[in-house]
């Protein structure tokens, strides 16, 4: 639990200081206590928002059916076992794979609804996480 609060707070803090100002900002978040190949990292530079996280692959199923219940209406592929999002004239990428999560915003170009929608995927990703 402790370690989901403290993954909260350094994504709040993240998307806090990208709502405030375009400098660049990098966050990363590795718990103690979970295996080597787990982790989160968010950075912001001029409204570009990165977001990388790597979990087990037995949550890619879980994370999955929450990214496309999220993001669905947006442009989707599926290569195998990667299902990628794009919508590339408001900046977005966003590619989910075995190995882990990328996404890629620059709010700048990205619609108000979209940003909105990103913020809910990064606020609600620790409940689909053991993070």
């Amino acid at each position: 639990m402790k370690t989901l609060l403290s993954l909260l707070l350094v994504l709040l803090f993240t998307l806090e200081i990208s709502a405030q100002n375009s400098n660049r900002e990098i966050s990363s978040y590795v718990p103690d206590q979970v295996k080597k190949n787990e982790f989160v990292s968010a950075y912001t530079i001029d409204n570009c928002l990165s977001f990388k996280a790597k979990f087990n692959k037995h949550n890619f199923d879980i994370i999955k059916h929450f990214l496309i219940n999220e993001l669905g209406d947006y442009i989707f592929q599926v290569d195998r076992k990667t299902y990628i999002w794009v919508k590339e004239s408001e900046g977005f990428h966003c590619t989910l794979s075995k190995k882990g999560l990328i996404l890629n915003i620059n709010h700048t170009l990205a619609s108000q609804l979209l940003s909105e929608k990103v913020d809910t995927i990064l606020s609600n990703f620790k409940y689909y996480t053991p993070l």
